[in-house]
């Protein structure tokens, strides 16, 4: 049987501090279903699993521009200039 390496679980507190947003921030995400998945447990406490929480962050992984590309070149409609 394979070895069960535990996976460090997040409260909204922890998570606010590790993402720097606010609790509700947080909460208005999960009353949306926009933000990582959670568990709302028996006693009412939420928590955020840690798996499932790098895997969130990987989805929403952003990367910048490079150096030489403009921010008009990417296809995003700028508007009126």
């Amino acid at each position: 049987m394979g070895k069960y390496e535990a996976v460090k679980d997040y409260t909204p507190l922890e998570l606010s501090e590790r993402i720097g947003t606010s609790r509700n921030t947080l909460a208005r995400w999960r009353d949306l279903g926009t933000g990582p998945p959670f568990s709302k447990l028996p006693s009412g406490k939420i928590v955020y699993p840690g798996d499932q929480l790098e895997a969130w962050l990987l989805e929403h992984l952003q990367t910048p521009p490079s150096k030489t590309e403009k921010w008009w070149s990417r296809g995003t409609d700028g508007g009126d200039l």
